[in-house]
């Protein structure tokens, strides 16, 4: 009996030390929301441009960014005048259309949680003209502004 309460103690004592050092915790890697972008200020680039200047992530984005005049909501989110700030809000602006916006933020979505980068070159489907378009991502602290295609803009906040 006593060699049994001995295993248990020193199978209990490993097993609280595991904890305590995260042994037991789940391998987050792939599975962040874009609505809580890292905090992390370690310059990283995704193009393999030269000219492409690194990429930070700001420490807060603001609820209710202040876009450029003409750029017109999207999304659910956008139009309902839902807090920005998680890359969940879609505008566009200029020769696009809304089924394309969406697109691009998918997109772009899709490579952040992949890269954790804010600055990007994508590429997103079009269902009006049937193509496939570049789109370049600078993140200027409070939204992404995305450029490319046939002129088309849209803001990601």
């Amino acid at each position: 009996m006593g060699s049994v309460v001995g295993t248990l103690a020193v199978i209990g004592a490993i097993a609280l030390l595991a904890w305590a050092f995260g042994a037991f915790d789940k391998d987050d890697q792939g599975t962040q929301d874009i609505a809580a972008p890292p905090t992390t200020s370690a310059p990283a680039t995704t193009s393999s441009s030269p000219s492409s200047a690194p990429s930070s992530a700001p420490a807060a984005r603001p609820a209710q960014p202040n876009l450029p005049a003409g750029a017109s909501p999207v999304n659910d989110a956008a139009i309902s005048g839902q807090p920005a700030g998680n890359f969940n809000n879609v505008y566009l602006s200029g020769p696009t259309s809304a089924e394309f916006a969406n697109n691009v933020r998918e997109a772009y979505a899709r490579n952040f949680l992949q890269t954790k980068q804010y600055n990007a070159v994508i590429n997103a489907y079009s269902p009006v003209t049937h193509l496939n378009y570049t789109m370049d991502c600078r993140d200027n602290g409070q939204w992404v502004t995305c450029r490319g295609g046939n002129d088309a803009v849209v803001y990601i906040a």
